[in-house]
């Protein structure tokens, strides 16, 4: 089946020291497709896998948006899937996965070059069963060290597995565990260099995910200790990394239950786990998740990017639209920046990579409820270091400096405030049809907005000779 690419591109924006570029990238296919990993090379170039667990697809883009080239790979005798990426050095990375087919699964390493040329493939003997869902860190003995999940044959539940392997795709160790160590969910992992042991982030089931569990492993796999883990800070431990030696970040999901509550937060966790303070978002009338798979990246611990989905409350096909939700902390957790995005669909947040410009890329699923019928889309998002989709000229500094419109996301009324009187503002829809005009007869202006259609809106404030002041992004609720 044909699929059909959407992508649109802005212009370049130059900032003090990077040149950053911003795109967005929508893959339309009857099929129900996922991205959940992402991984850049040195030219600045994005690789993401799009799942639709029937065969693999690579895809490769510019940092400006432009498609570069893809990869198609068929299981003759099965189905076949690619679910993470890992840089092997620059000019070659390995794609981990599944190879699949009525009586056998195996672990799939697969080798390519950056210009998605294959070098190497090989199949792993996976006796346990099916193997998908990849979380990886690389230890301090230059292996590769992966959390994933596990389809058992036997008793068709997941559980969780554990393994290291060389670059090269030979198998050091593995574990299967079994939901009798009381979890069967798996979220992210750590290494504790000093303690020569793994941290494993997991929860139990449905209907009992509130309990988790922070999960001590020595080098060899064995569970060292179990420590049950919840209450009204956060749970569902879905991110870590390291921020300093001594210190990393957890992310996960927050449950408060008097008044009931549901937002994400972001803990600085210190080496022996206690929590040293912590940073929340959501709002009580909406429910908030962090991203589903990896939602914290950063390269400069200034400039943390930690991305969820705002009115996410039915999983998978809502019928409501949600909003992208990117968080930029610095490392004492202070709010820099907070953008929303879409607002025209039900998004979710999957996974997200800090870039070499500054910026980051998130993965996201999106389900246009009107037209779809329960399948997800790919939507790939590439922000600036300020979480800004950049459309003209301007640079964000200008922008941020002589404007402010808030809230945003909002609702009944709209605050702005420019820098001068006398301006004039309007706000076109994602088609780009004019919605909303005004004139701004002060520099603080109160707008009633009610009678605009719940979306994302684009707005463009002027001056008498039609000279753009103020250009960005607003989200009514």
């Amino acid at each position: 089946m044909k699929a059909y690419f959407t992508i649109i591109s802005w212009f370049i924006t130059f900032s003090a020291l990077h040149c950053q570029t911003t795109f967005e990238f929508h893959r339309t296919n009857p099929m129900d497709e996922i991205s959940r990993s992402i991984i850049e090379d040195g030219e600045g170039n994005i690789y993401f896998p799009v799942e639709n667990f029937q065969y693999a697809l690579i895809v490769k883009h510019s940092n400006e948006g432009d498609l570069l080239d893809s990869i198609q790979i068929i299981n003759p005798n099965g189905t076949c899937n690619i679910g993470e990426f890992i840089r092997y050095d620059e000019d070659h990375f390995i794609a981990l996965g599944y190879w699949s087919s009525d009586s056998t699964s195996e672990l799939w390493y697969v080798l390519f070059d950056n210009n998605l040329q294959l070098i190497e493939d090989k199949k792993i003997d996976s006796v346990s069963g099916m193997v998908y869902d990849f979380k990886h860190i690389i230890n301090q003995n230059q292996n590769i060290v992966f959390m994933a999940h596990y389809l058992s044959p036997a008793i068709s539940s997941f559980d969780i597995c554990l393994y290291e392997i060389t670059f090269s795709g030979s198998i050091i160790r593995k574990v299967f565990f079994d939901s009798q160590l009381l979890f069967n969910q798996g979220f992210t992992l750590l290494e504790n260099v000093d303690e020569n042991n793994y941290k494993i982030f997991t929860r139990l089931p449905l209907p009992m995910r509130f309990s988790c569990f922070l999960n001590l492993v020595d080098s060899n796999f064995n569970v060292i200790d179990n420590n049950g883990y919840f209450d009204e800070k956060i749970y569902t431990h879905n991110s870590a990394k390291w921020i300093s030696d001594s210190t990393y970040l957890l992310t996960g999901k927050r449950v408060i239950t008097e008044p009931e509550e549901w937002g994400i937060g972001i803990h600085k966790m210190s080496i022996s786990d206690s929590i040293l303070s912590s940073r929340y978002f959501g709002e009580s009338d909406l429910v908030e998740w962090p991203g589903l798979y990896k939602n914290l990246d950063f390269i400069s611990t200034d400039n943390i990017f930690f991305a969820g989905t705002k009115n996410s409350w039915w999983y998978p096909f809502q019928q409501e639209p949600s909003w992208i939700m990117l968080n930029i902390l610095d490392s004492d957790l202070n709010l820099k920046h907070q953008q929303f995005y879409g607002g025209d669909a039900y998004y979710l947040v999957n996974a997200i990579l800090a870039t070499q410009d500054s910026g980051c890329v998130m993965a996201c699923s999106r389900y246009d409820y009107l037209t779809q019928d329960e399948v997800f889309d790919v939507y790939i998002l590439k922000v600036n270091k300020d979480g800004l989709l950049v459309g003209t000229p301007e640079t964000e500094s200008e922008i941020e400096d002589q404007c402010r419109l808030y809230p945003n996301p909002g609702g009944e009324t709209l605050t702005i405030d420019i820098p001068q009187p006398g301006l004039r503002l309007t706000m076109s829809d994602i088609s780009g049809i004019v919605r909303f005009g005004r004139y701004l007869e002060n520099r603080h202006n109160i707008l009633p907005v009610s009678a605009l259609p719940t979306g994302m809106y684009f707005y463009r404030i002027v001056n008498e000779n039609d000279e753009a002041i103020c250009v960005g992004k607003w989200i009514k609720l």
